[in-house]
């Protein structure tokens, strides 16, 4: 269990649940369109870094930044799904 959390992969995982726990509050916060409209600013920037950490840095350091973006993509919308179906299931207006 301590070499997991040494292994560098924990700070990775944890951007990734801070982002979808982020995305999730603000779902409840926000319009749809507000939501989607983050989500939707948020993956391009994060599809911009994926490819610049392949074509610009192509080192260890860019396999980094593509798997915490990755991580952060993958955060934002699973926060944004599971916001959505639980504002649709249990908050009715």
């Amino acid at each position: 269990m301590d070499t997991y959390w040494l292994d560098g992969w924990t700070l990775i995982y944890m951007v990734g649940i801070i982002f979808a726990v982020g995305s999730l509050v603000i779902s409840f916060k926000a319009s749809i369109i507000v939501l989607f409209s983050i989500s939707n600013v948020l993956s391009l920037l994060c599809v911009g870094f994926f490819i610049y950490s392949l074509v610009g840095i192509r080192r260890w350091e860019g396999l980094i930044l593509g798997f915490v973006t990755i991580s952060i993509f993958l955060g934002t919308w699973i926060g944004t799904i599971i916001g959505i179906i639980i504002r649709s299931l249990f908050i009715k207006k």
